[in-house]
């Protein structure tokens, strides 16, 4: 499967939190790690992404990140004001086309550092994504490239961004959501780039006198992909759709899902925890999140297989 790093991500929203939780998947030749960056202001700095060096701003939040070693980029994170983002593979029929661009960490990078709700994080994301287009990051030798998709939420709203080229599409999360490295946002949307539709009518992705798919219109399946992927969102929807029936799920319950196997023993392509031999991707990383209405998040975070390793909690440095 290469040297790809793909992902497992929930929202689950309650009376009183919404929770997000995330598992990262990856070789052992990319190793993932966990950063905290403190709040700074009063000096505006370029930020140096994967390709391509991206505008920086005056102000940087403090926040955790969990991403590849030596990487400036990330898989996952949260910052002060409680603004998670995760973000996933997406393959598309415009990934590895246009010239180097900003990769879905940085994308995560830049939404944690300057998002001060979950509609700052979907804008920043978005404009530059339109700016900047998207570069091949990863490399995958079928395709030289892939775009990305990304979980996004604070207290108060949740959502799932797709993105394909320069072009995106975005849509709220009422009450919960699982995503995986494969695309999903249809017909029914909140929010898309100006010119989406028209551009995939032009290229004929998009069948004349049909409503519009965004997915259907963007989405490719690339050879190198986790054809595992539909499966792990299959397995952590069911995991959020029994949790839902609780009065008041804690974060227990969510670090057994994020450990959870399809079957009775690890190995199955439904694992969210995902147990590989040799070079073959198995969990590496797991953030959990817990955003209440007021106060700094809840973050606990798992360093290899979440079944069998231990979360710990992390504090914000004030």
């Amino acid at each position: 499967m290469g040297q790809e790093i793909f992902s497992d991500s929930f929202i689950f929203r309650t009376e009183s939190a919404i929770w997000f939780g995330k598992n990262t998947h990856s070789p052992p030749s990319v190793a993932q790690a966990l950063s905290f960056t403190p709040l700074s202001r009063g000096q505006t700095l370029a930020r140096h992404g994967t390709f391509i060096e991206l505008e920086g701003a005056d102000t940087r939040l403090s926040h955790f990140a969990s991403g590849s070693v030596g990487g400036w980029g990330a898989q996952m994170g949260v910052n002060q004001h409680g603004v998670v983002v995760g973000c996933h593979l997406a393959g598309t029929k415009l990934a590895g086309r246009g010239k180097p661009g900003v990769s879905g960490g940085d994308l995560v990078r830049l939404a944690l550092e300057q998002a001060r709700s979950s509609r700052d994080a979907r804008d920043i994301i978005t404009r530059a994504v339109e700016r900047y287009g998207q570069g091949a990051s990863l490399r995958l030798p079928a395709l030289n490239g892939y775009d990305s998709s990304f979980i996004i939420a604070d207290f108060h709203e949740a959502w799932e961004l797709e993105t394909a080229g320069t072009w995106w599409a975005a849509r709220r999360v009422p009450g919960y959501a699982a995503r995986s490295d494969c695309m999903e946002i249809g017909e029914t949307f909140d929010l898309a780039a100006s010119g989406a539709e028209d551009y995939a009518r032009d290229k004929h992705w998009a069948p004349a006198g049909e409503p519009f798919h965004f997915s259907g219109a963007f989405a490719r399946r690339w050879p190198g992909a986790p054809s595992s992927a539909r499966r792990r969102q299959q397995t952590m929807a069911a995991g959020l759709k029994a949790l839902s029936g609780l009065a008041a799920p804690d974060q227990n319950h969510f670090m057994v899902l994020l450990g959870r196997h399809a079957g009775q023993a690890p190995g199955r392509r439904g694992d969210i925890c995902v147990h590989g031999r040799g070079e073959r991707a198995r969990t590496a990383a797991s953030m959990l999140v817990k955003v209440g209405f007021s106060g700094l998040p809840r973050v606990w975070y798992s360093e290899g297989q979440p079944c069998s390793g231990e979360f710990r909690e992390l504090l914000f440095k004030t």
